[in-house]
């Protein structure tokens, strides 16, 4: 695992027995490779890796029983 960080915000609502929620989350994690340079085909480096990689669930809803 690499570090890295999460943030989240969520809504919950009991329904009887059940409940629907809704989230959104967005992952940030630390890449392996930060700084290596990126190869392409002819062999010349033109960019190199950035130092997180960013991940985003906009949003989710679902039942919990």
């Amino acid at each position: 695992m690499i570090a890295g960080y999460n943030l989240g915000i969520g809504l919950n609502v009991r329904a009887g027995n059940q409940i629907l929620f809704m989230d959104s989350r967005f992952h940030s994690y630390r890449d392996a490779l930060s700084g290596q340079p990126y190869l392409v085909p002819n062999g010349v480096p033109t960019a190199r890796h950035e130092p997180y990689k960013y991940l985003l669930h906009p949003l989710t809803f679902g039942f919990r029983f």
